[in-house]
């Protein structure tokens, strides 16, 4: 099973206000909260756009690395497409998520292998997984999900032009990593050329040419 990418901290600045908050009981005051500490990365998430989405990203990055859970015609394109929070399902975590494109969706699952996400209201039929939002966690320069049909926990970091995850496995003697070139996208995509090297037994790369 490939080893899992460490977790960075990825600092935001949020030009907002912030105010102390009161004391706690017997007189110990708490910590003052930080402009970043009021961000809610949820807002906008239903019944929105591509670019709209509750993943981390760094400001101006190329990088924008979010769960996907909306549409099943890649090729062609979905609209809106990207992230619905009234869906309970998701079908991987990709790193562009900007105006007319994306790409590069990686999913963690465990057993038989499928290679077909499924869709948005059969994620049975594929590779996808129900998750909880009470396991959801984002904020910014962070997400965490737990892929409730895996019972593996994801975790999303990112720096300007790379995403970060870790994924941590239940026991399993079938685990692997998904890698997705050609999913759901707000205007679709067409693949043009693309490659994969094994570089050691911890390491892959490659590369994908596309346009939307």
């Amino acid at each position: 099973m490939p080893s899992a990418a460490a977790v960075a901290a990825v600092l935001l600045t949020m030009p907002l206000g912030a105010e102390p908050e009161p004391a706690r009981q017997g007189g110990e005051p708490r910590a003052e909260r930080e402009p970043v500490d009021w961000v809610d990365c949820m807002i906008g998430t239903s019944s929105s756009r591509w670019m709209l989405y509750p993943g981390p990203s760094m400001p101006f990055g190329m990088v924008k690395l979010s769960p996907d859970n909306q549409g099943d015609q890649a090729a062609k394109g979905t609209h809106k497409a990207g992230y619905e929070y009234s869906i309970e399902n998701i079908m991987g975590f990709s790193h562009v998520h900007s105006w007319t494109m994306g790409g590069l969706l990686t999913m963690p699952v465990t057993g038989p292998l499928q290679i077909q996400p499924g869709t948005e209201k059969d994620p049975d039929a594929g590779y996808r997984s129900r998750f909880r939002h009470d396991t959801e966690n984002a904020e910014p320069g962070y997400y965490a999900v737990t892929l409730d049909d895996y019972g593996i926990r994801a975790e999303l970091t990112c720096t300007t032009r790379t995403g970060l995850q870790r994924y941590t496995f239940p026991e399993s003697n079938q685990a692997r990593i998904l890698f997705d070139l050609l999913f759901p996208s707000e205007y679709g995509k067409t693949i043009h050329d693309a490659k994969v090297t094994k570089v050691s037994d911890t390491e892959i790369a490659g590369y994908a040419k596309m346009s939307s």
